[in-house]
């Protein structure tokens, strides 16, 4: 299975500095009693505070286990079986090159957020599948994975002009009712690795994570004679960080329920059914299968425990594209027997 890693550049990657971060975490706990303090304190003594540990950045790792190969444009794409990337919004061009002739496509998308806000601004990854959407390269996007009680607040967000080709999905079944409903031919699948249950789990080299907050307050320079308001507003900021977009709401980010093994399970359901329902699944080219992009995948493993989740989840990648060959027969097997009805 060939592996292919899109837009990674090393010098976004700022590691964190665990020696500060010890230093300002014992500030934290001697002086601050606000919410936002004791939050990253919750964190650090469940990651970091005295525990033995190793720390690789995550793209080391995978170029080892995988001999991933890194690519700077799409030209190629589909001579990869998945493609990683840092971002949701590389999967907008990832997909426009794949459907460049706008072919009816269902993405089936695993993830906590939507990613369909007004699809007129300008490409982030907040608005990647709206505007695949609005440019008609996808026809449906279905999402499973948003925690239920973020639910309402998606829908509130999402660019109106497609509800009718927007889908949320609060179990399998619903998934499967959705690819019926909406007479599905085609699908591709996208997984962003916040949709996982990265707090539970410590999974640190996803950038919506709370290793996140850690990472943020390693490199704050705080004076030792600091009070204790000052050192409030600092915890503040390593929880609401400041971008381009406005601020990222890392507050309780990641206490989600969604482990790899739903994933694996809802991966099978899918599978079955797209068999059993004549559904092409991902871009055939020569030998290779594109089926899916994995986003979101960037920053420290703390004990490799992001790689294996990754593993895990391009282990059952390798399951679906070894068993293509089943697909497809099964596939023209109905085909047949449709056409001498």
């Amino acid at each position: 299975m060939k592996i292919g890693i899109l837009n990674y550049n090393k010098e976004d990657f700022v590691k964190s500095d665990l020696k500060n971060l010890k230093r300002n975490a014992d500030l934290l706990r001697s002086l601050a009693t606000d919410e936002y303090s004791k939050y990253i304190l919750s964190i650090y003594d469940k990651i970091i505070k005295d525990k033995q540990f190793t720390s690789e950045y995550v793209y080391n790792e995978l170029q080892s286990r995988f001999r991933c190969t890194f690519i700077n444009d799409y030209s190629n794409i589909k001579e990869y079986s998945a493609i990683l990337t840092p971002s949701h919004e590389n999967t907008y061009h990832f997909i426009k090159e794949l459907n460049n002739n706008k072919e009816p496509l269902t993405v089936v998308c695993f993830d906590m957020h939507c990613d369909a806000y007004n699809a007129d601004k300008d490409l982030w990854k907040g608005n990647c599948f709206s505007k695949l959407l609005k440019e008609k390269y996808i026809s449906n996007l279905i999402c499973y994975g948003i925690p239920r009680k973020k639910i309402l607040m998606t829908l509130c967000q999402m660019d109106e002009r497609f509800f009718n080709q927007l889908f949320i999905a609060k179990s399998i079944r619903q998934i499967l009712r959705m690819l019926k409903k909406t007479s599905a031919k085609h699908i591709i699948f996208s997984v962003d690795l916040d949709c996982f249950d990265t707090y539970n789990s410590n999974y640190t080299a996803v950038p919506y994570s709370p290793y996140r907050v850690l990472n943020e307050l390693s490199h704050k320079r705080i004076k030792s004679n600091i009070t204790a308001e000052e050192l409030a507003k600092i915890a503040e900021s390593c929880v609401y960080i400041k971008n381009k977009y406005g601020y990222e709401n890392m507050f309780h980010v990641g206490e989600n329920s969604f482990t790899i093994d739903d994933f694996i399970r809802a991966l099978s359901k899918i599978v079955d059914y797209c068999v059993k329902h004549s559904i092409v699944i991902g871009y055939k080219n020569k030998a290779q299968k594109i089926l899916l992009d994995v986003t979101e995948v960037e920053g420290e493993d703390i004990n490799g425990k992001t790689m294996n989740l990754i593993t895990s989840l391009l282990n059952t990648l390798k399951e679906v594209s070894n068993n293509e060959r089943i697909i497809f027969k099964e596939i023209e097997k109905n085909e047949k027997t449709r056409s001498t009805i």
